[in-house]
């Protein structure tokens, strides 16, 4: 798996392109329970290039991420 950096274009292995606007980190269930209440703090639904509907949660730092159930 290669490295993602924000605000960058990237071509997709079946021939269309994307363009990367955040990065978020693979969490577990249990620790964005204790972090967020899931169904109020959701801040953005992300489309990723095999998935949609990935909800993104961001914590006090600034730091983005999601569920390790939408990792494969």
């Amino acid at each position: 798996m290669r490295d993602l950096y924000c605000m960058e274009i990237y071509k997709h292995f079946k021939g269309g392109y994307y363009y990367v606007l955040g990065v978020s980190t693979p969490t577990s269930d249990n620790s964005l329970r204790e972090l967020f209440n899931p169904t109020n703090d959701c801040l953005f639904v992300a489309t990723h290039t095999e998935k949609s509907g990935v909800p993104v949660y961001q914590d006090s730092e600034g730091d983005f991420m999601h569920s390790l159930a939408y990792e494969n």
